[in-house]
């Protein structure tokens, strides 16, 4: 660009060669003085179209000139043109060196002399040769002013580049050092260049209202301005904002250089001494993200000028793209470390299976909760978890056909064996062409769920017995009260007294029945609300246990059943509520009487241990089956051969656990089907 601006100045072309002699630069007189393009020449070497031995001739002298670093003047060459012409050309110019004193090329001026030489094959006037010379003469010192001024202006260029240059493999390759400080040391190159007193960063905040400083160079004796340049509003330099937004530099050389619209950027800037200032945009996308400012405020700007702002905005883009690509890498690492953590806290197990040989190619070290290692999987077939191949040639099947699945269950093998119900989701990757190649699952344990929900099928399969039971247990008693009450009332004069005495023991005995099985309800009620009342004391249990056999008595000798005790010699006390030890012993001897058959016996034994009194309650019953045994103490279970055969509601022996587990008792069952059972009360002893 600025071997253009000279050479529209000159009659004399101005070219660039490299060291091999290729043109560089050639400005538009060449290319008319050649009848040629810039196409021609650029990227082609001079020597091409030199006469021939030529190139050798220049080769040699130019070797030269380079040793000696001197320039060279009026080096006469001649050149085919594309017509087939030749012209005659004086060259003048020097060798070029870059920072480190390599060799770059040449620089120089060509004027075609083809006219000059002509003249002075048919000279004849010497006065005219004359007066040619000191033309020629005159023109070769004009061209070497412009070479110089040219080779000045290259020279800080050529600077500016040799600092872009390290900026820029600073900002790429910032060693150990965060980029923080790789900025700040660009920053100092760029400030030390352009002989600034400042050299900062601004960036905007995300709504573009506001600006902060986020990086700041000064040079020596200058005061830092960084923390007292945060959260400004942009709206104070509007005249600024408005040329940033337009993708334009702001450039003052002096503050009496700003426009009459800039009359707020003056307030803002002269109170700190500012003398002048050079802002460049810096840019994502076309938005602007923020600038790279210089400020001078001890002298003003005088080492750069505008030639030298588009090199410089390459600075702040560098510097910019540098801090863009550290948030990015940053945001990057976040969100590795954040899914990391995911992958390796999940609770589900992550599997991805590769379809042409089923081979597990990653799995989440939640894989342990089924004891296995992510090492002793990877690589594995999957079928070491789903040994069932036709499972697994059904999931695949379904899954090729929809490409995702949820909540496909399926038994999963854990190490030592066992299986576990999980529910899959899976998604079916495909390649390029559109073939399966991958599938991408989670593997959720529900197993538990599964077990709660067969708990609560049972449940509900037990509460709807409890009502039917129940609802059976209610009417049969009222029945019976019913019928054998009316009965005395319509044909009460016709009875004997016998006949009435054997209807009202039916009513009493019904109603007995009737008001323990609403107490039974009652009690349940009060243990589920947690409202239960304990009115502990210390008493003989001998007396609840004769009491409670007087209770049952008849109905012993109605299935003629021998009802026994055995109380120890020695006489303890139980700490307890009388009533609950009541209403326990009444179940259980209900219970054993009700599963034994007739002729057979129940017997309650008493027995002292050292700090828990014992309650046998022993018959010669039914039994119950091994695998019923843990579940009988559960509310609403009634055993499978006594739910057709054998009225009860499920309650009794679930009241009775908890009376006794409130209050520091226990109980426990042996018992053998077709054999009997024994039921054992645990009692805390009185310490009186």
């Amino acid at each position: 660009m600025l071997c253009h601006a000279v050479s529209e100045l000159l009659y004399d072309w101005i070219w660039e060669v490299d060291a091999e002699f290729r043109f560089t630069s050639i400005s538009d007189t060449g290319t008319e003085s050649l009848d040629s393009t810039h196409a021609d020449f650029i990227g082609q070497s001079a020597m091409e179209v030199m006469l021939h031995g030529e190139p050798e001739r220049i080769t040699s002298y130019m070797a030269g000139i380079v040793a000696a670093r001197q320039s060279f003047l009026n080096l006469e060459h001649r050149k085919r043109c594309k017509d087939g012409s030749i012209k005659v050309f004086l060259s003048s110019g020097m060798p070029k060196f870059g920072p480190d004193g390599s060799f770059l090329g040449y620089i120089g001026v060509t004027r075609d002399s083809t006219a000059e030489k002509r003249a002075d094959e048919v000279l004849v006037h010497p006065e005219e040769l004359f007066r040619s010379l000191k033309t020629s003469n005159r023109q070769l010192r004009a061209s070497e002013q412009q070479l110089q001024v040219l080779n000045t202006s290259l020279l800080v260029r050529q600077k500016l580049q040799h600092v872009l240059s390290k900026a820029s493999l600073a900002l790429m390759n910032p060693d150990s050092e965060d980029i923080d400080e790789t900025v700040e040391r660009v920053l100092d190159m760029l400030g030390v260049f352009a002989g600034a007193d400042r050299c900062y960063i601004f960036f905007f905040s995300d709504d573009g209202c506001s600006m902060s400083c986020t990086h700041e160079w000064c040079a020596e004796g200058i005061d830092e301005q960084k923390l007292l340049l945060q959260d400004i509003s942009v709206d104070i330099v509007p005249w600024w904002m408005e040329h940033h937004r337009n993708m334009e530099p702001v450039f003052i050389r002096s503050l009496s250089d700003l426009p009459p619209e800039a009359v707020n950027e003056k307030v803002i800037l002269e109170p700190q001494g500012i003398r002048s200032l050079l802002a460049l945009p810096m840019a994502d996308r076309q938005q602007l993200k923020g600038f790279l400012g210089l400020d001078w405020v001890r002298n003003e700007v005088s080492a750069i000028c505008e030639e030298h702002i588009p090199l410089l905005q390459l600075g702040g883009d560098l510097l910019f793209h540098a801090l863009h690509r550290e948030l990015a890498n940053q945001t990057i690492k976040d969100r590795e470390t954040k899914y990391r953590l995911m992958f390796e806290n999940m609770q589900d197990v992550y599997l991805e299976i590769n379809i042409a040989d089923s081979a597990i190619l990653e799995i989440s070290p939640s894989i342990q909760e089924y004891g296995y290692t992510r090492k002793e999987l990877l690589g594995r077939p999957v079928a070491l978890l789903y040994s069932d191949l036709m499972q697994i040639k059904r999931l695949y099947k379904a899954l090729a056909q929809q490409d995702t699945l949820q909540d496909y269950e399926l038994e999963m093998h854990k190490k030592d064996g066992s299986l576990s119900t999980v529910s899959l989701a899976m998604a079916l990757q495909r390649d390029q062409e559109g073939k399966p190649c991958k599938i991408i699952c989670t593997a959720r344990d529900i197993s538990a769920r599964k077990q709660y929900e067969r708990y609560m099928e049972e449940n509900v399969r037990l509460k709807n017995d409890f009502i039917s039971n129940v609802s059976h247990e209610l009417r049969t008693p009222l029945f019976s009260i019913l019928g054998f009450s009316n009965h005395l009332v319509k044909h009460n004069d016709r009875l004997d007294n016998a006949t009435r005495y054997e209807f009202a023991s039916i009513i009493k005995e019904e109603s007995l029945r009737l008001s323990n099985l609403i107490e039974d309800l009652l009690t349940i009620s009060r243990i589920d609300s947690g409202k239960t009342n304990y009115n502990t004391e210390d008493f003989d249990p001998r007396e609840v246990i004769s009491a409670s056999l007087k209770i049952m008595q008849k109905q012993a000798d109605d299935k003629r059943i021998r009802l026994e005790h055995n109380y120890p010699k020695e006489r303890r006390f139980v700490r307890f509520d009388r009533g609950s030890l009541q209403q326990v012993l009444t179940n259980l001897l209900s219970n054993a009487l009700k599963f034994t058959a007739s002729d057979g016996h129940v017997q309650v034994r008493l027995e002292n241990a050292e700090d828990v009194i014992r309650i046998d309650v022993e018959d010669t019953g039914i039994g119950i089956q091994a695998s019923e045994i843990e579940k009988i103490f559960e509310k609403f279970y009634r055993g499978k051969q006594l739910r057709t055969t054998i009225p009860g509601t499920g309650l009794g022996l679930a009241i009775i656990k908890e009376l006794l587990f409130a209050q520091g008792g226990a109980i426990s069952v042996k018992s053998e089907l077709g054999c009997g059972s024994t039921f054992t009360l645990e009692l805390p002893a009185s310490q009186h």
